[in-house]
Order: structure tokens, then sequence, then C-alpha cells
């Protein structure tokens, strides 16, 4: 947790404001705290180690100059040659690269950071996310006043900050529709986008976007062999450098090609150094509702499981807690509304981490999209490669085989699909009331931000969902939730030398007409199971305990709705009657299920608890 203030010359930072701050910021499980304070400014880091015992990295002075670091630098030693320092902390080196680049630092990092820079005494702030941004950084401001925070529960504490709800995240956040900007649901609080630094002066704010995907391909002379070997190198040190020195470690199991790429490779390493290894896995339980055909992974990650050394594996079978209570246990966390943060309906997995005292939870999420593409897009990386040969062809049906051979056939097929596109998405249905969002300007958000690119090439793609809402956003509001929890999640296939290696090649190393993924699932033969290495369908396995948890608490919901159906915000937004009767319906056996997604009724239910939460404060 990082967090501070700075009020311009001739004001001076409130006692009460810092009390009220750091008593917030106490909540997160923390070893070590740091401050600096002037009259002007307050600058503050609260630390938890990645394993007990750990020194302190993450917080730094030199003369007028404060640095505080969350997170993880990866090439440190690098950074020391080229700064020609000792063995130094993260925010030694952050402060110093700093000084020497100026806003050029944060290029020169590799590795999952959000750091704040400040000279108090002249006034300058510098704030900077990492590339993925796998760490989280808030930030608010005033014609007086700046403040940042790791989370917006810290900054809602300043009586400067505007909590007016800022009803375009709203609106945007009922509907699933997520626009690559800064806003959060306060019109006086923004969210750092990843890859961007800021720099205040006390009059001036500047911020710029300080790395992007390369381009275009670089063809490489690799083979395809030559490159599978550099992605599993590559990828064995993103794994690596993601495992503490000490302690306990933890990975998310299920059956897929991520996570259990991730385990397989980091159980070796952690068995040499004698660390506990802990395995956790989403499991349906025998006696499960059925109705649903959610897929059980249980046989596949046995499976997994066998090749590996020993570890302590549990399966997550329910969650500790209502759903209600969960979410409304979330937003206290969070303070306010978030968009995806995987413990905010299941506590099983936190509570088992806190109780074997491990900081540091693997996850493989990231991988399909980047790190090992699944390769969407791949008719038109045939076409601009021009491999017209007879497999190729079976990717290309019926008369679109002859246009996919020009550009002008390229433009006609695109045009056809954007129609095709514009169709779908206006006549999509809808949560949010027309007079709330109209239809036109509803159209417009879901034209404007795809929740997946659905034209270009491999390559294309990916580039495009990097820069994208996606990443950021999840990485944000699960590094809240786990880290007020007390553990940190880490993304080796968010890797930022593995991702620009992947961006580099020529899309067939990635998907071909015989398969896809196949980097990954060559670096992994003799590691993974071929039963697992070869698996093409995942559907219906993703998280199962949540849809069958949410089914036997219908009526919490339902009551819930009940509870907040004349809240005037949130039925300013919604028709809380109508959402009702659909549970209501199903619960008494009147409609075959629910009319809307579990993650659909979850946001709803999100809104009541946060808006009445408002209403009662008011």
């Amino acid at each position: 947790m990082i967090f501070g203030v700075r009020v311009r010359t001739g004001s001076q930072v409130n006692p009460d404001w810092i009390a009220a701050i750091e008593a917030e910021a106490a909540l997160w499980p923390s070893d070590y705290r740091a401050q600096h304070r002037t009259e002007t400014g307050y600058i503050a880091n609260h630390e938890r180690s990645a394993f007990p015992g750990a020194q302190a990295t993450g917080f730094a002075t030199r003369g007028d100059w404060i640095v505080t670091v969350d997170g993880r630098i990866d090439n440190l030693k690098e950074l020391q040659g080229l700064l020609d320092l000792p063995t130094e902390s993260e925010a030694q080196i952050v402060l110093s690269a700093y000084l020497r680049w100026g806003a050029n630092a944060a290029s020169k990092l590799i590795g999952d950071f959000a750091f704040v820079i400040a000279n108090l005494r002249k006034g300058e702030i510098f704030l900077a996310r990492d590339p993925m941004g796998v760490r989280p950084l808030f930030f608010a401001k005033t014609d007086d006043f700046f403040a940042f925070a790791s989370s917006m529960a810290v900054l809602i504490k300043f009586p400067f900050v505007s909590l007016e709800p800022d009803r375009t995240w709203l609106g945007n956040y009922l509907e699933n529709i997520k626009p690559n900007d800064m806003l959060t649901p306060y019109r006086g609080i923004r969210a750092m986008k990843p890859a961007t630094w800021l720099a205040w002066n006390g009059n001036e704010e500047t911020i710029r976007r300080y790395w992007t995907p390369p381009a275009t391909v670089q063809q490489t002379a690799m083979s395809e062999a030559e490159a599978a070997e550099e992605w599993q190198r590559l990828f064995d040190q993103a794994v690596a450098c993601r495992l503490p020195s000490s302690g306990n470690v933890a990975c998310e199991l299920s059956g897929g090609l991520d996570s259990t790429s991730i385990a397989v490779s980091a159980a070796p390493v952690l068995e040499r150094r004698g660390q506990t290894f802990i395995t956790l896995s989403h499991a349906v339980k025998e006696d499960a509702d059925d109705r649903w055909k959610l897929h059980d992974e249980r046989e596949l990650i046995e499976h997994v499981r066998s090749v590996m050394p020993p570890s302590q594996h549990y399966w997550l079978t329910d969650s500790l807690c209502k759903q209600v209570t969960a979410l409304e246990d979330a937003i206290g966390r969070h303070g306010g509304l978030l968009r995806r943060d995987f413990n905010s309906v299941q506590h099983g997995l936190p509570q088992i981490l806190k109780e074997a005292n491990c900081r540091v939870l693997l996850s493989g999420f990231g991988g399909d999209q980047l790190a090992t593409s699944d390769g969407r897009g791949i008719r038109h990386s045939l076409a601009l490669e021009k491999h017209w040969d007879a497999a190729a062809k079976q990717a290309f049906a019926g008369r679109s085989k002859i246009a996919w051979r020009t550009p002008l056939g390229r433009k006609l097929l695109k045009l056809n699909a954007e129609l095709r596109k514009r169709h779908a998405l206006r006549n999509a249905s809808r949560l949010t009331r027309e007079s709330f969002i109209s239809q036109d300007e509803l159209f417009k958000r879901r034209i404007a931000n795809p929740l997946r690119p659905d034209w270009g090439s491999i390559g294309e793609r990916e580039r495009q969902v990097i820069v994208s809402s996606h990443i950021g956003q999840r990485g944000q509001d699960s590094a809240v939730g786990a880290g007020s929890m007390g553990f940190r999640y880490s993304y080796p296939m968010l890797d930022l030398r593995l991702i620009d290696f992947m961006l580099k090649l020529p899309d067939r190393f990635k998907r071909t007409q015989s398969g896809d993924r196949l980097l990954v699932r060559q670096a992994m033969v003799g590691r993974l199971p071929d039963i697992v290495r070869l698996r093409r369908d995942k559907s219906g396995a993703a998280n199962p305990v949540v849809g069958l948890q949410f089914t036997r608490e219908l009526h919490h919901f339902i009551d819930l709705f009940e509870k907040h159906r004349k809240n005037a915000l949130v039925n300013e937004m919604v028709d809380l009657d109508w959402i009702r009767s659909t549970l209501t319906d199903y619960l008494e056996g009147k409609s075959p299920g629910p009319l809307l997604t579990v993650r659909n009724y979850h946001r709803v239910a999100a809104l009541c608890l946060w808006a009445g939460a408002r209403e009662a404060v008011d």
C-alpha cells in the first residue's frame, strides 16, 4: 500500500487527514511502515513482504527526494550496472533511475510495479504503473491538492475528493463495456493506466504512455523449434523471477494449459529450495446440480499433480460466506464498486493462504490472449502471408476464400463483418434503463469498446488486447482485493520479455490449421501429460463454484433487490422490479433459468449495496 498527499505551497497538510488515511491503510496487512512528512506533504508505504522476514525494499529518501514503490523489479542487476550502483533496494534503484533518466526511467524497468517519486519542497510528483497494469494506482487532484494511493478506500477519506457518482463509469460497468479510460465510480478519483506515467508540478499535469507493443511483426530467422526453445527459456525465467527466495508459494491450478504450465515449472524449483508449494483448484462437488452442465476438471488436475513433486493441494468446492455478504465486504475493501476481483465472491482461497502464511499466488491470467496465444485471426494471418497451400485453404470457407486473396476482397470481408457486428450490438439485450443511457449512446459505446478484437491478424489482435482495458482493469482490481487480504497475485504470462518475444514472432509460429497455441504445447513436451498438453476445449470449467452457489442463494439476492427497490440512484439506472422478478420466476419454477448472467446479477447487487451505503451516510 503506497499513499500520500501534496498541498500547494502556503497550505499545510491537515493532521486529521493523515490520521484518517493511515487508519484506512492499516487495514492492509503489512510488515513494515515508513513515511515522510513536511508541512505541505505526506508520503507513506505499508509494505507486505513476499515472505516473513524479508527486508523492506519499498521506501527511500535522498535529500529532498522521496520514493515509494509497490511491486517487484526484475532487472535490478542490469540497472545497477547501468547506474554504477552497489546492491540496493528496489526503491533506491527506482529513485536513482529517475534522477538519471527523468520520465524515461519507467521504460527502463521490467517487473510488476507502481511507484511515486516526489520532491515535496519543489512540489513535484511523478507516478508510474507497470506496462501490463499488474499493480494498482489511483489519484485525485484539485487546484490545491494532489493525492495518490494503491486503493480508492484511502482516497475517499480526503474531504476534498469528490465522491459524486460518475454516471458514465456506472453505465459502462452495468453494461460490461470496458473503455480504456481512467474513470472510476467517483468523479473525483482516477486510475492510472498501465504503461503510463504522470507528472504534476502543482500547476500542470502531464500524462504519457511510455511503452507500446511493437507496431509490426518482426520476421525472425528462427525455426519453429528454436522459437519454442527460446519461449521455454523466457517462460522459465518469468516463473523463476516471481518465486520468492523463501516462504510458501501458491498457484491456482485448473486443467488448462497456462496454470498447469506454471505449476509444473515452479514445483521443481521450490522442491530444490525446500519451500512449500500450495496448489488450489476450483471443483464441482459430487452432488452438485448438473443442470448447468459444468465441466469438472478433477481428473485432468490429478494427471498434472501426478507428474509434479508433492504439493499441498486444496479443492475449492464452496465459499465460506454468502455471496451478498462477500460482495459487501469487497466493496468496503476496495472503497467502491469494482469490475473484477475473483476473491470478491470466493473467500475460500484467501482463507487458505492466510492460514498457510502464504503471500504469493501464481496465476495463469493473460496466457491464452498473449504469451500462449490461442491464435484468433488465423485466416487474416494466412491471407497476409499468402499461404495458399491445401492445408491453409481449409481456413477459408465457401466463396470467401476468393475474397481473402486480394486487399479489396479483404476490405469487403471486413466491411461485411463490421455490418454483422453492428447489427448484433444494436439488437443485443441491455441491462440499464433507456432513460439512463439512450439506445444510440449505448450502441456507440459498444462499437467503440469491443470486448475482444473482431478483425485483424493474430499479431494485430494481440496488440489490440494489450492496449485495451481488459488486462489492466483486472490486474488493478485483483491486486487491491488480494493486497487487502495479505497476499499478491503474480502472473508469469504477463512477463514483458515473454510478451515482447511473442509479438515479434511470425503468426505462423502461434497457430496453424493443425493446431493452436503451438509454442507452449511444444515447450511443455515432457513436462505436462499429453491429455492436458493437447487439450482443446476448456468451456464450462472456469470457477464453477460461483455459479452453483449463486443458484443456491437466489433468495438472498431477491431480498437484497426488494430492500433497495426504492433507492433513487439504483432505480435511475436499472429496473430493479423486473430484475427481481426474473429470479423470483425461476425460484418458483415459472421459468427454465435466470434471464441474466450471474455476473449481471452480481453487478446489480453490488450497485445496490454501494448505493445503499451511500444513502445511509447521507
